[in-house]
């Protein structure tokens, strides 16, 4: 993996009244998702190769490593579009989208 994004956001709801001369807004409902971006290997099964688009997968995301006491982001995700890109004399890449199918946590290694 090179890099990732994990965006957590709350949706807002208009809340304003007749009379009012501001818009105003409550905090919605919660909506997690992101992208993951990693050198294309076919031979992955497990990882990139079983993230198909539309599938469902389980994402552990280590922000800064894999040290006890790291952070850690656990999220069921579903895969919305996967892109490859390549360009002369660089790794080819694929970028991973992916939207929650359901809370995010954060926790740390253990």
């Amino acid at each position: 993996m090179r890099s990732f994004t994990v965006n957590e956001n709350a949706n807002p709801v208009e809340d304003t009244a007749l009379g009012d001369s501001n818009r105003s807004y409550l905090s919605g409902l919660a909506d997690v998702d992101g992208t993951i971006e990693c050198h294309f290997d076919h031979t992955d099964a497990t990882g990139q190769e079983a993230m198909t688009q539309g599938s469902t997968v389980s994402l552990v995301l280590y922000p800064k490593g894999t040290t006890s006491g790291d952070p850690t982001f656990t999220v069921s995700a579903t895969i919305l579009g996967i892109a490859s890109s390549a360009t002369f004399n660089e790794v080819v890449s694929r970028t991973f989208t992916w939207a929650a199918a359901g809370a995010g946590t954060w926790g740390t290694v253990v």
